[in-house]
């Protein structure tokens, strides 16, 4: 008869340890749904997005000086080209790159230039109605040219690389779109065996195709922007002169 009280005793204290333990599952799904309650959605992870570009295919710049290899004295040198099917104004110029540095716009089809003892690379291009490179054969045009006798290099015997957008040093506020926009010079990045690789800080995008890009969500700071050539099946970069280019910007 004594076994009884210790019975009861043993199941009174486990209706206790469910009561407790059920008490404090309750509290603990309370706290969970408070926070999930109270936290802010995440902002979408950055990403890569192709802008369509018009085309213009009828519409050609083709650069009369200087002529390829062409040698000139230091000092003033000519430029001048032939463009038609295109409304060379100031609201559709066309754009003039030296050396890979950061293109200008020039309303004019002639203008003088200064420069120094070297060897050049002069690109000019046709812009849209966005004011994106224009990227189909004619709308862009080529030549190496040297000034002071400077000895010319291979680097017009391969494919190469034009950056138009974004410029150095150029500032985007938090949540503005960054438009990056380049030319691919040679013929077909997929009939050369050749990729392009866009890097922005840990953002990466590997592509045949020669599009202008956004990238958007890209949070405060100091970035390096590299566009590099590299051959498809090896990953290597492709050695020259003109096959990686460089720029820095600042998101505020």
């Amino acid at each position: 008869m004594k076994v009884y009280p210790c019975i009861y005793a043993a199941c009174f204290c486990l209706l206790l340890f469910v009561s407790c333990d059920s008490s404090d599952n309750k509290n603990e799904s309370r706290v969970l749904s408070q926070s999930e309650g109270t936290a802010e959605p995440l902002a979408p992870a950055p990403e890569f997005k192709e802008i369509p570009v018009a085309g213009m295919p009828d519409a050609m710049v083709d650069i009369y000086s200087p002529t390829g290899n062409e040698d000139f004295e230091p000092g003033k040198v000519l430029f001048s080209v032939n463009i038609r099917n295109y409304p060379l104004g100031k609201e559709r110029p066309f754009i003039l790159s030296l050396n890979g540095a950061t293109p200008k716009a020039h309303s004019t089809p002639s203008f003088q230039m200064e420069l120094d003892k070297g060897t050049y690379r002069a690109v000019t291009f046709l812009l849209d109605e966005q004011g994106l490179a224009l990227k189909e054969y004619g709308n862009f045009s080529e030549r190496y040219f040297s000034v002071g006798g400077a000895e010319l290099s291979e680097d017009h015997l391969q494919p190469s690389l034009l950056l138009h957008l974004p410029r150095d040093q150029q500032q985007f506020a938090e949540g503005e779109p960054i438009l990056i926009d380049f030319i691919y010079l040679g013929g077909d990045p997929e009939l050369d065996g050749l990729a392009i690789q866009v890097e922005l800080g840990d953002y990466t995008l590997r592509t045949q195709k020669v599009e202008a890009l956004s990238l958007s969500g890209i949070p405060k700071g100091n970035y390096d922007l590299f566009i590099r050539l590299l051959n498809s099946e090896t990953g290597q970069p492709i050695p020259g002169n003109y096959t990686s280019i460089s720029r820095n910007i600042r998101v505020e």
